[in-house]
């Protein structure tokens, strides 16, 4: 995805963007089987008053900017190169949630055209071998809110919320690039914008970063199309999901197109891949044997699948202190290929290894087994 602009630098004054001209295109999914549907997204930005631009290449913050106490290093050990060889922000093992990345108030005002905001995001990866500072989202609720307020930050209203979606996404576990148009109700003259984590498993887990954050007003006269539907924005619009979804049936390339309101043109596209469907077919013939003159009952099935299976893996890095005799495990599950969960997606799930910290007392006149090894009848478990 082509950098649209990089992010907030606090600027306390505007500046012009002379001539730029820049539009990123994106899909849901890059690869499809033949018959699945796709939203095509693009954001463009061209010649507009620059509120923030924030890269952090100072080591720190700047003026009016603010984190959780203790949360923010600016020498970050799982990406030190950043997505552009720089220095950024990143929420490390120092403090536990709320984790939150906080600009100072703009007055946004004068855009008539709307806002937009653009900022590089990486979540650190999940898994048993990446630790402290580097140990990723992985649960629904420990993913980022982008945010806003109007009131001094007594209230936060969503602008989008970061799932980490198994803590292995690739779009959030690599550097990448974000925009999002400013609701009307943040065009105000005392806007805050605020990254926010408010779950995570401890402080050594669930950790992630920003970098380059840039608020701009759009142009009151660009206008964004994209050329395979003629879909338009809207002049000033910078963007966002194009509401006719495309179904391809063969690798198709969608071109997005910004035309700014100086006349200059910029293009950025982006390929869908369709990959041919896989059939699970099923005949038998009843009876399979028979004579010359005889008949018999041939039954065939032929069921497609959407999302051929893969290996999936199952791990849980995260321990509790179990007393009294009872236990529980959440199980993670990666790299299972597809996109819902139905009876027999999941046939088995087998636990290696399995350490029981707590006390009870072995009823089985047989023994218990504990940790390799066997505990006799009334004995405790340990």
């Amino acid at each position: 995805m082509k950098k649209i602009f990089f992010l907030i630098t606090s600027l306390l004054y505007f500046t012009n963007i002379d001539a730029q001209c820049d539009v990123s295109a994106n899909a849901s999914a890059t690869t499809i089987t033949c018959g699945q549907s796709v939203t095509l997204t693009a954001f463009g930005q061209s010649s507009g008053a620059v509120i923030l631009n924030e890269n952090f290449n100072s080591g720190g913050f700047g003026s009016g900017w603010g984190s959780t106490p203790g949360a923010t290093s600016f020498s970050n050990p799982c990406s030190p190169g950043g997505v552009d060889g720089t220095p950024h922000a990143w929420m490390d093992n120092n403090t536990s949630v709320p984790r939150t990345l906080t600009s100072q108030s703009y007055n946004l005002t004068t855009a008539t055209a709307g806002v937009t905001v653009c900022f590089d995001l990486l979540f650190a990866t999940q898994g048993s071998s990446h630790v402290a500072p580097c140990e990723g989202p992985d649960e629904p609720d420990e993913g980022v809110y982008l945010q806003y307020s109007t009131n001094g930050g007594t209230t936060w209203t969503d602008i989008y919320y970061f799932d980490p979606n198994g803590g292995n996404d690739a779009q959030l576990t690599n550097w990448n690039n974000w925009c999002f148009a400013l609701p009307p109700g943040a065009i105000t003259a005392n806007t805050i914008i605020r990254w926010h984590q408010i779950a995570d498993s401890g402080a050594d887990f669930d950790h992630w970063g920003v970098d380059n954050v840039q608020i701009y007003q759009n142009d009151v006269n660009a206008t964004l199309v994209w050329l395979h539907d003629g879909y338009s924005y809207g002049v000033g619009n910078p963007g966002g999901p194009n509401p006719n979804t495309v179904s391809p049936t063969t690798t198709t390339t969608y071109t997005a197109q910004l035309t700014t309101g100086t006349g200059t043109v910029c293009t950025q596209s982006v390929t869908v891949t369709v990959v041919p469907p896989t059939f699970d077919v099923n005949i038998t013939a009843n009876p399979a044997s028979i004579c010359a003159g005889s008949c018999s009952n041939i039954t065939a099935t032929a069921v497609e699948i959407i999302s051929p299976a893969s290996t999936p893996t199952f791990e849980n890095n995260e321990f509790a202190l179990v007393a009294s005799g009872s236990a529980s495990v959440n199980i993670n599950v990666q790299g299972l290929n597809t996109t819902s969960l139905v009876n027999g997606t999941i046939t088995s799930v087998c636990i290696n290894s399995f350490n029981f910290s707590g006390t009870s007392v072995c009823t089985s006149f047989g023994g218990c087994p504990c940790n390799g090894g066997t505990v006799f009848l009334v004995n405790n478990v340990i």
